[in-house]
């Protein structure tokens, strides 16, 4: 909680929300880049802030679109249970499906650290590369347009 109140005072940077008298214990931490106020993908993001020390990955696949379902073989080469006789129906995972879902591999970050051994002071560092990357990532567009001049 401590991470997501900290992650949660950034401008640009969206925490998973949790709904009130509940709790989550994180396989993946996942962090929503606000792209209208963060001008690089979630690829470039997660190498910049991984440069200040902390170990995020970029973006994720959503389950559709690996190769399990999209060349539907599961059990032999006839195409079962995606295109066997005992469905009896076409199943279509092609892009397009979730376009939501789709559009998050360039807006969000995970992580797996977010457990212990993490102490206050390790999260209050991740939250400080966190800001020190923000606020780099707001004067881009005019340190690319002085560049330009």
């Amino acid at each position: 909680e401590y991470f997501t109140e900290g992650i949660a005072a950034l401008d640009g940077l969206i925490p998973p929300v949790i709904r009130q008298g509940c709790t989550h214990a994180y396989y993946r931490y996942p962090i929503r880049l606000n792209r209208s106020k963060i001008q690089i993908n979630s690829y470039e993001f997660t190498k910049v802030v991984n440069a200040e020390g902390v170990s995020f990955d970029a973006g994720f696949t959503p389950l559709y679109m690996q190769p399990l379902y999209q060349k539907k073989i599961v059990y032999g080469d006839k195409g079962c249970p995606f295109s066997c006789s005992f469905y009896g129906k076409e199943i279509s995972y092609s892009p397009g499906l979730c376009p939501i879902a789709e559009r998050m591999k360039d807006e969000v970050i995970t992580t797996e650290t977010i457990r212990p051994p993490l102490t206050i002071k390790d999260v209050e560092e991740m939250v400080e590369a966190f800001r020190k990357v923000l606020y780099y990532c707001k004067q881009l567009p005019e340190i690319v347009k002085g560049k330009g001049e």
